[in-house]
């Protein structure tokens, strides 16, 4: 599997919904699309406001966080925080500048959950 492919994004979403006391860093968030540039793969998950996530068809402007399969990687294990990598343009963001703000920091959790899958 590769990340965000739609069997990793499916096995992603149960994790992150039977994982609670994630939720609240995302609540709200709303329709998200992550891509995977050099293997052509762009999911949309959407966070409601309890925090619980499902997959969904990409909205045109929505939030997008893109980058290589080495860098997504890069997160997964750890290696670097979500902010630290965008701000290093290791992950590329086109959205609302004030959504980078309030939500940044979440991916770790995000990062965290699929860093759990990993090793399952």
């Amino acid at each position: 599997m590769k990340p965000f492919d739609a069997a990793w994004r499916d096995r992603f979403v149960q994790a992150w919904n039977a994982e609670e006391r994630a939720h609240a860093r995302l609540a709200g968030a709303g329709t998200i699309v992550f891509g995977v540039d050099d293997l052509a793969i762009r999911s949309a998950l959407h966070w409601d406001e309890h925090g619980r996530e499902n997959a969904v068809a990409p909205e045109p402007g929505a939030p997008l966080f893109e980058a290589p399969e080495a860098n997504w990687a890069t997160l997964i294990r750890g290696e670097q925080s979500a902010v630290t990598m965008v701000m290093r343009s290791h992950i590329r963001y086109r959205g609302p500048l004030l959504f980078a703000a309030k939500y940044g920091r979440a991916f770790d959790e995000v990062a965290r959950v699929a860093r759990a899958l990993e090793a399952t």
